[in-house]
């Protein structure tokens, strides 16, 4: 039964900020353009394991980053936990904003992130709902790509723009979480819905 979660709660993995180093972009990959977002997309096993690294360029599609990812797959992590308070499969995502100066690149310091996965429209924003409002979402989404359970993790203001973002995700599904293998597997996941008024 698919469920939007109210008492109960759904955790995503985390990793120790402290324990996050700054990472270096690659000059073969920051040579392709003065500036760019790599995204790292950490999948954490439920004994708090790194067991994949996932790596894209905004804008450019999936690259190749083994230095990076040899040390991000030595972190620890926190595991996720699914709607039952059981321990399963879970992401961390990290994005490294470069920029080249004449003197050469300046290093960034990652920092966790949600992409926006989809917008949807309304007539208008709800009073005190500001233009550009936006839900951050958990999802329990199975290896089929079927979302579980869904939970707001950050409002967008407005419960009935909350419900709807919800509501979208559970009815659509979700492309799931892969292991190193690239096999499809049960995970906790972001998700990120923007509002906008229709034209």
């Amino acid at each position: 039964m698919l469920a939007m979660l109210g008492a109960l709660s759904i955790v995503q993995a985390t990793i120790p900020a402290a324990s996050i180093t700054p990472l270096d972009v690659p000059s073969e990959i920051a040579r392709t353009a003065p500036s760019g977002v790599e995204s790292f997309q950490l999948v954490v096993s439920p004994e708090g394991a790194i067991v994949a690294c996932h790596v894209r360029v905004i804008g450019r599609g999936a690259v190749e980053d083994g230095p990076n990812c040899k040390r991000l797959l030595k972190l620890k992590a926190i595991p996720a936990s699914d709607q039952d308070g059981q321990p399963i499969h879970g992401m961390v995502e990290i994005k490294v904003v470069w920029q080249m100066y004449r003197t050469g690149q300046v290093p960034s310091v990652p920092v966790p992130v949600a992409d926006t996965a989809l917008y949807l429209q309304t007539r208008q924003f709800p009073s005190g709902v500001a233009e550009g409002a936006h839900a951050s979402l958990q999802l329990v989404v199975g290896a089929d790509g079927k979302v579980e359970a869904c939970q707001i993790s950050r409002s967008s203001g407005h419960k009935g723009l909350d419900d709807a973002a919800c509501q979208s995700v559970m009815a659509s599904g979700v492309e799931p979480l892969k292991d190193k293998a690239g096999v499809a597997i049960r995970a906790v996941q972001n998700s990120y819905v923007g509002f906008e008024v229709q034209p």
